[in-house]
C-alpha cells in the first residue's frame, strides 16, 4: 500500500467517536427487547482513520486541505455489525450529517458514511451531531445541543457536559421520543442515542494511504465516567 506523509504547521487534537443509535417503535419499549440491539461491542472492524505513534493514518480520498485549517479531527466509527447496518440507521436520522451523497459520471448517486470530518473550534463552537463542541487547549469542551427532531422529548436545555481530556473516554446517553400521530402516517416512535468520546492526543502529521485501504479493529475503551441523560418515556 504506498503511502506519503504531511506535516502541518500546528497540531489538532485527534477525537475517536463510537456511535450507537438506535430509533424502535413502542412494541420495544422495554430495555429487555432491545438490550442485544444497544449494548456496545467489544471490537468494531474500521475502515475510518487511525491515530498511531502521534501520527494519522488514513485513505488519501479521506484527506482534505480543510484539515490543515482544523484544530480538532474526528474519527467516527458505528456500534454495528457491518458498514450497510450503520448507514441504514444512519439514514433514519433527522439530519443525515454523517453520509456523503456524491453523484457519479452516469449520474447514479453514490452513498457513503463520514468516517473522518475536522472542525476549527478556535473562535466559535461548532456543531456535531447533538452536541456542540470547542477546543480549550489540550481538550475539548462538549456542549448538548438539543434539537427536537434530532432527539425528541422531554426538552432537555443547553448546557456544558464535560471537558474531554486526552486518554479519558467518556460515554453520553440521550432518549427521546417523537409523535408522528398527527400526520396519520406513522406512530410514536423512539431514539436512543449512545457515544463514547476518546480524545487520543494531538498530531500534526497525516500519513496517507492509497486504496486498497484495509480494514482495523478497534477495541471500543471502556468508559471512565457515563453521562446519563436518559428519560423514562410513556
Amino acid at each position: 500500500m504506498k503511502k506519503e506523509v504531511i506535516k502541518t504547521e500546528n497540531s489538532k487534537l485527534v477525537l475517536q467517536v463510537y456511535h450507537n443509535y438506535y430509533i424502535y417503535n413502542k412494541d420495544s419499549k422495554s430495555y429487555s427487547s432491545r438490550k442485544e440491539h444497544t449494548k456496545w461491542k467489544a471490537q468494531v472492524n474500521s475502515k475510518s482513520a487511525f491515530f498511531e505513534n502521534g501520527k494519522l493514518i488514513l485513505k488519501k480520498s479521506d484527506y482534505s486541505t480543510q484539515l490543515h485549517n482544523s484544530s480538532v479531527i474526528i474519527l467516527n466509527d458505528f456500534n454495528s455489525n457491518s458498514e450497510l447496518e450503520a448507514y441504514n440507521l444512519q439514514s433514519k436520522r433527522w439530519k443525515k450529517d454523517l453520509i456523503n451523497l456524491k453523484e457519479k459520471a452516469d449520474n447514479q448517486l453514490w452513498f457513503s458514511l463520514k468516517q473522518v470530518q475536522s472542525f476549527n473550534t478556535l473562535e466559535i463552537r461548532q456543531r456535531f451531531e447533538v452536541f456542540q463542541l470547542s477546543k480549550i487547549k489540550d481538550s475539548v469542551e462538549l456542549h448538548l445541543f438539543y434539537d427536537y427532531f434530532e432527539i425528541g422529548e422531554p426538552k432537555r436545555h443547553n448546557f456544558k457536559l464535560c471537558e474531554l481530556k486526552i486518554g479519558v473516554p467518556v460515554e453520553i446517553k440521550i432518549n427521546g421520543k417523537l409523535d408522528h400521530s398527527l400526520s396519520g402516517r406513522r406512530g410514536r416512535t423512539f431514539k436512543e442515542h449512545c457515544y463514547i468520546f476518546h480524545l487520543l492526543g494531538k498530531t500534526d502529521t497525516f500519513e496517507l494511504k492509497r486504496e486498497p485501504y484495509k480494514e482495523k479493529i478497534k477495541q471500543i475503551p471502556k468508559p471512565e465516567k457515563t453521562i446519563n441523560l436518559m428519560k423514562e418515556l410513556y
